[in-house]
């Protein structure tokens, strides 16, 4: 083996109990040259002998009590022992001795802050060791002894290692450390989940997910920490893998080395997307309330003064004689006073101050006697299509407000659609659970009815959707609109209780959902066939869902998991025809049906079934299911697929896809 220098080289590069033990038990012999050798640990009272490394076996695996054993002996005294005969040495079991070779030894004890072990040298002969052997082999014990507090300290510091990475993997935000240069030295599986990528493809790269806008203020950001600032709270945009949108919050500071010099830079980023959505609902909210507040109190100071103008200018009409002209006069100005009177009806309804007389109300029978009203006023261009809903809920309104309201957003639909189109009108039964109340102002989660106006325009772009509801807002030409229709449907539904819910697409339409809340003491049996828990997965079939909006798509999953089905994603049609033709082997597919790229779902649907002839199709949309159906009957199988209306539930979701199964359930695609 060496010199006794090259064993403490060994021994101090050593991490771990059973490489000291294998050093000790070769050197203990070789440096001594004894015929045996044996490496001895305290375990309580007894020792225990680990390791050995003789002519012929000793004692190796058993124990022996600490007060009748030499090697106890060595640590209990913490000094040498030398027996030139073991026969006649009275701290010796001497039967112990009798099957093995050993006529006399030297044992060292291994000197720690408690007594921890001992290393022990055996000759076949009666033989006493030089002071030099026993020197040499307390030596080595000494060595020992640092050797083993240096595997203890080497094991509680990879234990604290394994707790931090425990603390950082179950971390909810995300923490990342970058090497000097910006480079990824780890990160943790909440940042997995946050960027959508990988830690392989991140680690030794600079850090992906951030938005190519913020890369600037992403750099000024480390150059803070690096010159010794601790950051809190700067926001920057970021990007998962994806494609989606998210906001950051990043906080972090600077590790250095024992010279002052950078080691790392730890991040700790947190994923403020939510939180922002729910902030900015809230501002909405408070601003529509805000001028609600400012429209209701002058609308109603100004219906005094309409009040007085309209009534005088009844009575001068009244007692004018012969003076054509000056009638003529006041019968224009108490025109514009009506009209007036009609705009103020407007914002009172806005800031829901006006008068409602609400009444049970048989929503069928109140937009079915709306529609010849209707045809008349939309013209010939505009297709009419009523779809009323089965059993449909009584409700408690005022049904001149609702008439008011469908009619106003019918007409926006005609204005939508300047060359003609299709109008439909839809009536069901609807159940809003609490997680969509949760993300609505005011609304409470319940049971409601749901009318859909539904239109084949030019649809609105996601700016001109975000000011839908505001006062005066109006897209329309000068004199074509006042921008106060929707504001009126939106305070008549907010004060009847009820909630208004816009999808649009631009160049594909936009429906208009009114849910008005089912009249108190109507509750009756929810759908008969439908069970009361939601049927889960049955053989934890393969689901695909294919939809371009990330936030959705993530609740779509989670709801999945949850109900015990596996699930692959895709954000476009073309990405999840590519990894069907690839080998994917779903069960089902759910997929959106507009979707930016070279086709829709049903086209999706469409190629895949022409692969798969089997394969089951679950389609959803923000569109009415009948609008859909009427906008893409061209395709020849279409009446084959079945549609989920957004927003649904996940108990609606897990009802459309056992529906689905049941119609032609396989256990994939074949």
């Amino acid at each position: 083996m060496g010199s006794l220098v090259e064993v403490v080289q060994q021994l101090s590069l050593a991490h771990d109990l059973p490489t000291v033990m294998d050093i000790v038990r070769r050197a203990a012999r070789e440096l001594t040259g004894a015929d045996g050798a044996t490496f001895v640990l305290r375990e309580g009272d007894q020792c225990f002998y680990a390791e050995e490394n003789a002519i012929s076996p000793l004692w190796k695996g058993r124990r022996f009590p600490i007060d009748i054993c030499i090697s106890g002996w060595v640590m209990l005294n913490r000094q040498p022992a030398v027996i030139e005969n073991i026969y006649e040495d009275t701290r010796i079991p001497a039967e112990a001795y009798r099957p093995t070779f050993v006529k006399s030894l030297a044992m060292v004890p291994i000197r720690t802050r408690n007594p921890v072990g001992a290393i022990g040298n055996y000759w076949a002969t009666f033989y006493r060791p030089s002071p030099e052997q026993v020197k040499i082999l307390q030596a080595l014990a000494d060595t020992t002894a640092v050797a083993l507090e240096n595997v203890q300290v080497y094991a509680e510091l990879n234990q604290k290692i394994r707790d931090m990475a425990a603390l950082m993997g179950a971390a909810p935000v995300a923490i990342v450390s970058l090497d000097p240069a910006g480079k990824t030295l780890t990160w943790n599986h909440a940042t997995e989940l946050l960027f959508g990528m990988d830690p392989s493809q991140a680690l030794g790269s600079h850090l992906p997910g951030i938005d190519p806008n913020s890369t600037r203020a992403f750099t000024a950001l480390l150059d803070k920490i690096r010159s010794g600032q601790v950051v809190k709270g700067e926001t920057l945009k970021g990007r998962r893998t994806d494609g989606a949108a998210i906001d950051l919050r990043v906080s972090g500071a600077a590790a250095h080395n024992d010279d002052g010099t950078l080691r790392s830079t730890i991040l700790v980023i947190q994923d403020e997307t939510e939180r922002n959505s729910l902030e900015r609902q809230f501002l909405h909210a408070q601003k529509m309330e805000a001028i609600g507040q400012l429209t209701g109190g002058i609308a109603h100071d100004f219906n005094n003064l309409l009040g007085i103008m309209i009534g005088n200018l009844d009575l001068a009409r009244e007692q004018l004689g012969g003076a054509p002209e000056t009638l003529q006069m006041v019968s224009a100005a108490l025109e514009a006073g009506l009209k007036g009177a009609d705009l103020n009806k407007r914002l009172l309804a806005f800031s829901r101050r006006q008068a409602l007389q609400p009444e049970a109300v048989d929503v069928n029978l109140a937009i079915s006697a709306m529609v010849t009203l209707l045809r008349r006023s939309l013209g010939e261009n505009v297709r009419i299509n009523l779809a009323c809903g089965d059993k449909i809920w009584p409700v408690k309104v005022d049904p001149v407000q609702l008439e008011t309201a469908v009619v106003n957003l019918c007409i926006n639909s005609r204005d939508a659609m300047p060359q003609g189109g299709k109008l439909t009108i839809e009536t069901r039964n609807s159940s809003l659970d609490r997680d969509y109340a949760a993300a609505h102002a005011e609304l409470a989660p319940g049971d409601y009815v749901m009318v859909a106006i539904s239109d084949s325009g030019t649809g609105m772009t996601p700016t001109v959707l975000a000011r839908a509801f505001d006062p005066f807002f109006t897209t329309k030409p000068v004199g074509r609109g006042t921008g106060l229709g929707l504001s009126m449907v939106y305070g008549f539904m907010k004060q009847s209780g009820g909630h208004v819910n816009i999808y649009s697409e631009p160049g594909k339409g936009t429906t208009v959902r009114l849910y008005l809340p089912r009249m108190a003491g109507t509750a009756g049996k929810r759908k008969a066939e439908k069970p009361a828990t939601a049927p889960r997965a049955m053989n934890r079939e393969l689901i695909l869902v294919v939809e371009d909006n990330f936030e959705l798509r993530q609740v779509v999953v989670r709801q999945l998991l949850e109900l015990g089905y596996r699930v692959e994603e895709a954000s476009d049609a073309d990405s999840a025809l590519a990894a069907v033709i690839g080998g994917l082997r779903p069960s089902l597919v759910f997929a959106d049906v507009v979707m930016p790229g070279s086709m829709g779902g049903i086209e999706l649907a469409d190629r895949l079934r022409v692969l798969h002839p089997r394969l089951p199709v679950l389609l959803s949309s923000g569109f009415t299911e009948r609008t859909i159906l009427e906008s893409q009957a061209v395709a020849a199988n279409f009446n084959s697929y079945r549609i989920l209306s957004k927003p649904y539930r996940k108990d609606d979701l897990a009802h459309a896809l056992h529906d689905a199964f049941d119609a032609d359930r396989t256990e994939g695609i074949s």
